[in-house]
């Protein structure tokens, strides 16, 4: 019976755990709409950090000159992040009251032909990281454990030329940019949607990162027809050079080799977006 049960629904999740603000966008979206939002938004912010804010460790305040630096510090960064927060709020609030937001619950044929290009989309979605960026992490993984356990030199050797390779693609071991899949409920493997994020703005661990989330995201790029597009050229942020083709085209051979090992796959579908996939440009995800 209802009235007997343990829990009591709240009428509405107002909490936002932000995984991802792009707060450049955000400020620069704000401004177009009205310039007095954004000044509100610095105002009240500023207003907190000369009027209610104060650090303080155990039972007396941080002295000297190193504690007075990480009291600032500290200060400086949470004042940052109340005002990306309080502008994105805000954002979200003027964007649906001037219903200037599609909303997407599936993704099929139909959808896709509806899509253009500069579209801001709010989607709920399961997340998870580009198999490439899973492939450098697993293979990390495996060959400390390896070279610490005893692993074969010849699985050793072609663990180390992957990661080498992985890592010029990625643009080293921790790149500027990040490539996701969020999955719709019943989306079938051609229908995707790619987010290209900038990993400045990502906010928790990889880990975190993945599982289910919300999305608000300005559609970059609709394939169509034949068109095709490398995957690293989102990651390098720039044009593919010949080297890069070369190892992309030996990628799959090598990858397929180590799967057993690694737990991984990638196929030529995650190296080559195709049509219909969609790429999109995330300017918040949070849960």
């Amino acid at each position: 019976m209802t009235g007997d049960a343990g829990f009591k629904k709240p009428k509405q999740n107002i909490f936002k755990k932000y995984l991802y603000l792009d707060s450049e966008q955000v400020l620069n979206a704000l401004s177009s709409l009205q310039g007095g939002d954004v000044d509100e938004v610095l105002t009240r912010t500023t207003d907190a950090k000369d009027g209610e804010f104060g650090v303080s460790v155990g039972a007396g305040p941080i002295r000297g000159k190193s504690g007075r630096k990480h009291a600032d510090n500290y200060q400086e960064e949470m004042t940052r992040k109340r005002t990306e927060h309080s502008a994105a709020t805000l954002l979200l609030t003027k964007l649906n009251d001037a219903d200037a937001i599609g909303r997407l619950t599936r993704f099929g044929a139909v959808e896709h032909a509806q899509l253009e290009q500069g579209m801001l989309l709010e989607f709920s979605a399961d997340l998870r990281l580009h198999p490439l960026h899973q492939v450098a992490t697993a293979v990390r993984s495996w060959e400390a454990v390896a070279r610490k356990f005893g692993g074969s030199k010849e699985d050793l050797a072609a663990a180390r030329t992957l990661l080498s390779m992985l890592e010029l693609l990625l643009g080293g071991s921790e790149g500027r940019r990040v490539l996701a899949y969020a999955v719709l409920p019943d989306a079938d493997d051609d229908h995707r949607l790619i987010l290209n994020l900038s990993r400045r703005y990502i906010s928790v661990s990889d880990d975190d990162f993945i599982g289910h989330a919300t999305c608000i995201a300005q559609i970059e790029n609709v394939l169509s027809g034949d068109d095709e597009s490398l995957a690293v050229r989102f990651l390098a942020d720039s044009p593919v050079i010949p080297q890069e083709r070369v190892i992309l085209a030996e990628m799959p051979e090598t990858l397929e080799g180590l799967e057993g090992l690694i737990g991984v796959r990638v196929t030529d579908s995650d190296l080559v977006f195709r049509s219909p996939a969609v790429v999109l440009n995330p300017v918040v995800i949070y849960r």
